[in-house]
């Protein structure tokens, strides 16, 4: 019974956001004070495709196959000083304190010292398997694992993480974002729930949406989560009541929405072999606004710098160093 009256709500959902939709890329028209130039500005061969990039004190990692590499960004125009980490070996997920990088590879977490050069080992610790997601906020290491869930290492003394607790999640997590005291986390079975780790013993769930397709990430901003979900586009959500999480609208983008970032008024859609810009200063609404083709190449994982660049990890081996131009 439960599984029929699920399937309906996902018809009715893809109903609305049809007709929403049109409504919406109407209104986006003669609308050209808003529109961006999204062009290539410099761009890095790996021998491997690049598959994440994060950014955190004006240093970006980027993740590609055996090697993560480390450029300065202060001047995006001109990246320089890249450090290799050779090390490691295969890395399946990473996360950056502004002095220490955690590095999961084999069911291992890798420390080490990033204010050495090169980096400095500072040994490790054993987890499991399935571990899909690394993040760092606030003295504490988050690992999402698609089999069971969030668990919270303490890590205040940084080379000795001590395990605090642990949260089933519903469905398969695939991909969390932390923001002040919560942890926003998606599942492909169209799930999001926000937990409180205040306490990192008891990680309560304070709030669950379940409405759509499948979720492939998620982006905080303000009081409203972006998440993405493939052909249906991304999903905005006000989540001033944790507690309620509220459908506000739909951002349709043309093919298969992957990531989501929003900064400077815009959000940024990975969408599949594009990156495509919508205005949407009003979270309530937004604008088409322009497109980056990637020239057939997939786009791994996108990264926004300050509004101005974004840093994209390409299937083609690159990452691509591209310039955000406004008419305004």
């Amino acid at each position: 019974m439960n599984n029929h009256i699920a399937v309906r709500s996902k018809i009715l959902y893809l109903i609305v956001f049809l007709i929403v939709s049109g409504l919406q890329f109407a209104r986006a028209s003669d609308n050209s004070i808003y529109d961006v130039k999204i062009s290539l500005l410099n761009k890095f061969q790996f021998g491997n495709q690049p598959v994440d990039v994060q950014i955190l004190d004006d240093k970006a990692y980027i993740l590609a196959g055996m090697t993560i590499s480390r450029f300065n960004v202060a001047d995006p125009g001109d990246i320089k000083d890249q450090i290799n980490f050779a090390s490691i070996g295969g890395v399946d997920a990473m996360a950056f304190t502004s002095r220490y990088g955690y590095f999961l590879s084999n069911g291992r977490i890798k420390i080490f010292d990033l204010t050495a050069n090169p980096p400095l080992d500072r040994g490790y610790f054993d987890t499991q398997n399935a571990i899909s997601k690394l993040c760092v906020l606030n003295g504490y290491l988050f690992l999402l694992r698609s089999d069971l869930g969030l668990f919270v290492y303490d890590i205040k003394n940084p080379e000795m993480p001590i395990l605090k607790g642990n949260q089933i999640i519903f469905g398969d997590p695939n991909s969390m974002f932390i923001k002040g005291q919560s942890v926003y986390i998606t599942s492909s079975n169209a799930h999001f729930e926000i937990i409180d780790y205040t306490d990192p013993v008891k990680l309560p769930v304070v709030g669950t949406y379940f409405m759509g397709t499948n979720f492939n990430d998620v982006f905080v901003q303000d009081n409203f989560a972006y998440i993405s979900q493939g052909a249906t586009g991304v999903q905005v959500l006000n989540i001033e009541t944790p507690s309620s999480p509220r459908w506000v609208t739909n951002i349709f983008s043309r093919k298969s929405s992957k990531q989501v970032v929003v900064s400077n008024y815009y959000a940024w859609v990975n969408d599949d072999n594009t990156i495509q810009a919508f205005y949407n200063k009003d979270a309530r609404s937004y604008l088409y606004a322009g497109v980056y083709d990637n020239e057939g190449a997939s786009i791994n994982r996108i990264a926004v710098i300050n509004g101005k660049y974004i840093l994209l990890c390409s299937s083609d081996g690159y990452l691509k160093i591209l310039q955000i131009s406004y008419n305004y």
